[in-house]
């Protein structure tokens, strides 16, 4: 039986998106549990406009973009499809790098999540005139955690994207630029935690 009539308009998506992120044959037909036949059939169908794709404003908004039709966020990589105008995601390719970033952005949610709990807590059970410390540390980690995650995808923002497409073709987008804009906010509140004292 020929597989290319049991592809799903998903499986024929991933077909698109790991071809134009530079995925070979073989690979985009093992990722999808197809034939190289219905692969190369798929993506020879994919309709291609000569003229400039026109996208919306969500595909800047990521950890890295390429000319806002293409980009780079910590768990997926998506591309603009002019014929349908909606995105195409795939799962992205990680390495240390990527790992040691996503680990470090969930370190911050559990830390700040965590933070306003004990917040709440304290609320109730801290005594008239007790510290917020317990609280106000935990933001301050989850200040750190964000720093040092958005530090190493500065650096190293090269080997993290070297397997999808030259870097020095692209730009930081909107995430990054809010992870910067959260480590000053989290700091300052965790150290305005730490001095605040509780009144009746």
């Amino acid at each position: 039986m020929d597989k290319r009539k049991d592809l799903s308009d998903f499986d024929k998506g991933q077909i698109v998106m790991a071809r134009r992120l530079g995925q070979s044959i073989s690979k985009t037909a093992a990722l999808v549990g197809c034939s190289r036949s219905a692969v190369v059939s798929t993506y020879q169908k994919c309709p291609r406009k000569e003229k400039e794709p026109v996208t919306g404003s969500w595909g800047a908004k990521s950890w890295w973009v390429w000319r806002d039709v293409e980009n780079s966020d910590l768990w997926f990589n998506c591309l603009f499809d002019n014929s349908t105008g909606s995105w195409i995601c795939a799962t992205a390719k990680e390495n240390e790098w990527l790992q040691a970033v996503q680990a470090l952005m969930v370190l911050s949610v559990v830390f700040s999540s965590l933070s306003f709990l004990i917040f709440l807590g304290q609320l109730f059970t801290l005594s008239k005139g007790g510290l917020f410390y317990i609280t106000g540390f935990c933001q301050v980690f989850a200040g750190v955690t964000v720093f040092t995650a958005a530090l190493i995808y500065s650096v190293h923002h090269g080997g993290i994207l070297q397997d999808e497409k030259a870097p020095i073709s692209g730009h930081f987008g909107y995430c990054f630029i809010l992870a910067w804009v959260c480590v000053p906010l989290l700091l300052a509140s965790g150290v305005m935690y730490i001095h605040l004292r509780k009144k009746e």
